[in-house]
């Protein structure tokens, strides 16, 4: 992966942490909730925490120079992010199971960063890096096809919604159904596209529908509201965007099948690629 796109994951993380950051100081996480039931007295202080540690590391994932201690550094934040589906998952609920799937991609992304910035750019590990966003991409695109499968009130409300407030027409709900049906046929399909090898139509799409699906939430929720929440999903076309350039710039990853084939990295395709070759593993990006 070259040093420029090295840079677009890490903006696209940054976005993403202040997303989380600011998600976890209006309180309420799934985490503090299973806490307080238990009758921790602390349990509202820890997302205050949490907010602020998310913050911090959206700052040095933007700034700090690549290496091993970045690899670090983002170590609390990718242990907050794993903890909060796996919180939904043990609160229960319609849906809570598919929670590790459709947030997945935001740890990924981070272990992705880690790996690609402790090695050489243009390194094998630059595959593996690209492989987890792939993962990431296709694990989003699963568990958000089933949810429309399923027919999630949430998604019937974001439809009816945004199609009042951005579209200017009601939008009746017993139209939303067959709607969220194609839908979901759709984000399973491109899941599995994104899954088995680098298709530039469904990365494409994929892309474009992350990014729409991330702004729906400044719609449903308002412009100050729905920032955080759009925010947040940052990765969920943002990913499929890094996948797209690595495709120019002639990165080739892994195969998914029985078992993940070994990266390589073909003879570069873009001409930045080339420059990006030299330096340490401690250089500045």
């Amino acid at each position: 992966m070259t040093t420029w796109m090295e840079r677009v994951l890490r903006g696209l993380l940054a976005v993403m942490l202040v997303g989380a950051g600011a998600l976890a100081h209006t309180g309420g996480s799934p985490i503090s909730g299973l806490l307080g039931d238990a009758g921790w007295a602390g349990a509202a202080g820890l997302d205050e925490v949490a907010g602020y540690v998310l913050y911090a590391t959206a700052a040095l994932v933007l700034l700090m120079p690549r290496g091993r201690w970045l690899a670090r550094a983002v170590v609390p934040a990718a242990v907050w992010l794993t903890l909060v589906p796996l919180a939904k998952v043990i609160a229960g609920g319609d849906f809570a199971a598919l929670a590790p799937l459709g947030q997945g991609n935001r740890v990924l992304g981070l272990v992705a960063l880690a790996l690609l910035t402790t090695h050489q750019p243009g390194a094998p590990n630059a595959a593996r890096s690209v492989a987890l966003l792939r993962l990431g991409a296709a694990a989003v695109f699963l568990g958000h096809g089933l949810e429309a499968l399923l027919q999630h009130p949430q998604f019937v409300d974001y439809l009816l919604v945004t199609a009042r407030r951005a579209a200017g027409f009601p939008l009746a709900e017993a139209a939303t159904h067959p709607i969220l049906y194609v839908i979901g046929v759709v984000d399973v399909v491109v899941a599995l596209s994104v899954w088995r090898g680098p298709h530039r139509l469904a990365l494409g799409w994929a892309c474009f529908w992350g990014f729409a699906t991330a702004a729906m939430r400044l719609v449903y929720y308002g412009p100050l509201g729905g920032a955080p929440h759009a925010a947040v999903r940052a990765l969920n076309g943002g990913g499929e965007l890094i996948l797209l350039m690595s495709l120019q710039a002639g990165l080739h990853y892994p195969t998914w099948g029985p078992r993940l084939r070994r990266g390589r990295i073909d003879a570069p395709r873009h001409p930045s690629f080339a420059q990006d070759r030299g330096g340490g593993g401690d250089a500045v990006p």
